[in-house]
């Protein structure tokens, strides 16, 4: 059971009633507030004082979840992450979609309705870093998704700043892509380094079959450098990925370690470059 938020002077004296309620809910029968004492909100003030139902707190997060990646209000549901905590650092996550899924609905659900978060693929990182203004692409992907798009309510970013920017944490998740454009790495580059200047946690998602390394679309040697030193969970314990980037597992049943990266196994042989 989660706990409701402290109640909000400003929403007691403005938002009364709410009405955005379940009307079968018991407690507040579709109103959507419920009353508090002045003792449990640490508040006096003249009339009623409230705070959300717990009905529309469950709305409200569902919603949140959605927002930030569709279907995530309907993960499966898991009893720890080791993701927890880490909210504000920049990581290095590979996991299944439906793994990571689970692991992140748990983190969402802790951090309260107002959170923003977002994740974004490299096909939308592409078509943004390529701008909607663009009217012929040489790219299968990005242009088999425009069409898709094509007089439907969907979100359209007009630069790749626009769509990185606003999130509290961005979650870059790649492999969506498949046909390969020359540029992925460099759109995927720069959208780490400007998360970095304004100083937001970036959560980068590899997939186990396709490992972010030498061969995949959006991997280079500044791609490589650039996360040598970011922190590593593998959620699905697999072998050593193949890159040059050490790496540090957080301690969980959930996330085994990696063990020795492809660098560090050729150090310890005495080989070196």
């Amino acid at each position: 059971m989660h706990k409701l938020p402290k109640p909000d002077p400003s929403r007691a004296n403005t938002d009364y009633p709410q009405g955005d309620g379940d009307p079968n809910c018991p407690e507040c029968w579709g109103r959507g507030v419920v009353s508090v004492s002045p003792e449990e909100a640490g508040i006096q003030t003249f009339g009623e004082i409230t705070t959300f139902c717990k009905c529309v707190w469950k709305t409200e997060m569902d919603r949140n979840l959605e927002r930030g990646w569709v279907g995530l209000s309907k993960a499966k549901r898991i009893k720890k992450s080791p993701l927890k905590g880490q909210e504000g650092k920049n990581l290095w996550v590979t996991a299944t979609a439906e793994r990571f899924r689970a692991h992140l609905r748990h983190i969402a659900l802790r951090q309260g309705f107002n959170w923003m978060f977002r994740v974004v693929t490299d096909l939308d990182m592409m078509d943004a870093w390529l701008s909607k203004n663009v009217d012929k692409v040489i790219d299968t992907d990005i242009a088999m998704k425009r069409k898709r798009r094509h007089g439907k309510d969907l979100d359209v970013y007009i630069s790749l700043t626009e769509l990185i920017e606003p999130p509290k944490l961005l979650i870059l998740r790649l492999g969506v892509k498949v046909t390969r454009n020359v540029a992925a790495p460099e759109a995927f580059l720069e959208s780490l380094q400007h998360r970095d200047h304004l100083g937001k946690a970036t959560w980068v998602l590899d997939q186990p079959i396709c490992r972010l390394g030498p061969g995949h679309l959006d991997y280079d040697d500044r791609v490589g450098e650039y996360l040598e030193d970011w922190v590593r969970v593998d959620l699905e314990g697999g072998a050593p990925p193949q890159t040059s980037a050490s790496t540090t597992s957080i301690a969980s049943d959930e996330a085994p370690s990696l063990g020795k990266s492809h660098a560090q196994a050729r150090k310890s042989k005495g080989g070196s470059k």
